[in-house]
């Protein structure tokens, strides 16, 4: 139940569709490092992690998204904001 797509170039609109399916797949690994992947797609896959509940593992190293500082925080606040209700996530990698 792994889905990988590395340095393909993916951003925040191909990223939001898949985090659309994240809800009702049971996805449990999500390896999407080295892609454009910038703040609107992470602020969207933060609003949905309380509804994720399979995933175990995620790696977002690479992305855009963790650059300026500004946006970095941002991101990370989301993302941890959304894992308050969602006790399946395991691991998360940001590379930071």
């Amino acid at each position: 139940q792994t889905l990988c797509i590395e340095d393909l170039c993916l951003d925040d609109r191909w990223f939001m569709k898949i985090v659309e399916i994240l809800p009702t797949s049971r996805l449990e690994t999500l390896n999407l490092q080295g892609n454009n992947i910038g703040a609107q797609g992470i602020l969207a896959f933060a609003n949905q992690l309380p509804n994720i509940k399979c995933l175990k593992e995620v790696f977002l190293a690479g992305n855009g998204c963790w650059h300026p500082p500004a946006q970095y925080e941002e991101c990370i606040a989301a993302i941890l904001q959304g894992m308050r209700a969602n006790y399946c996530i395991e691991s998360f990698w940001t590379g930071q």
